[in-house]
């Protein structure tokens, strides 16, 4: 619902789905012969950026102790051997949610083909308060705990930003020096691609920057891009 402070101009920035409301919920989790898999109390947020819009919205699925368990434990993701989630994503698609409803999990499968991280996909139909919702892509959300999942990392020892250097968990002074050295650095030096090499994955920001293109992104890169480092 709007709300009665929403603008009148997309994406209706003021309305109730733009603010940071969280709902407790019960998640049931069936698979397609109807067996129940997962069932649990947990913390529900709209998700997303201007795809909040649509009428279908995306939606965060949090596991937090005060509603029980503090994890999803089932391997949801046949792709992956990962076995519990600390949140989950029913991704609408964002700017695909008019056409085909899964070219960013398409974009994801070809980025894993080449060594990328990707957030897992599996599509769902969903039901609220018993009233069926459409089609949703399952995925995990892009975060730290996702990070120390598909890492073998500490959450806690993790830099990420997102953006202009904002951050989303840790610090932002790696990313500084690394910026003033590729600002102020000789390109000529000797050891200024060793250094390079040092401070960042450069194969893996060359083979990011090919998928981009190669799917032809258009939301990007001054948009949607996040970065992350291991303090150690």
């Amino acid at each position: 619902i709007k709300g009665d402070v929403a603008s009148t101009q997309l994406p209706h920035f003021g309305a109730n789905f733009w603010r940071e409301w969280e709902r407790p919920v019960s998640v049931e989790l069936f698979a397609a012969e109807g067996e129940l898999l997962l069932s649990q109390n947990a913390g529900l947020k709209v998700h997303g950026g201007w795809s909040r819009a649509a009428p279908q919205k995306s939606l965060a699925l949090i596991a937090r102790n005060r509603y029980g368990d503090n994890r999803f434990r089932y391997p949801v993701f046949s792709e992956k051997p990962i076995g519990e989630f600390k949140q989950w994503l029913l991704r609408n698609s964002g700017n695909d949610w008019v056409r085909t409803l899964f070219r960013d999990a398409l974009g994801h499968h070809i980025a894993n083909e080449i060594g990328l991280d990707c957030q897992a996909y599996q599509p769902v139909h969903i039901y609220l308060n018993g009233r069926y919702w459409g089609i949703h892509n399952l995925r995990e959300r892009l975060n730290e705990h996702f990070i120390a999942s598909n890492h073998s990392v500490s959450s806690s020892e993790i830099d990420m930003l997102e953006g202009q250097r904002n951050v989303i968990v840790g610090e932002v002074d790696s990313f500084d020096e690394l910026l003033a050295y590729l600002r102020d650095g000789d390109p000529k030096g000797e050891s200024f691609q060793d250094d390079i090499e040092s401070m960042m994955d450069v194969s893996n920001f060359f083979d990011y920057i090919a998928i981009q293109i190669y799917i032809d992104n258009t939301d990007w890169p001054e948009n949607n891009i996040r970065y992350w480092k291991s303090r150690k």
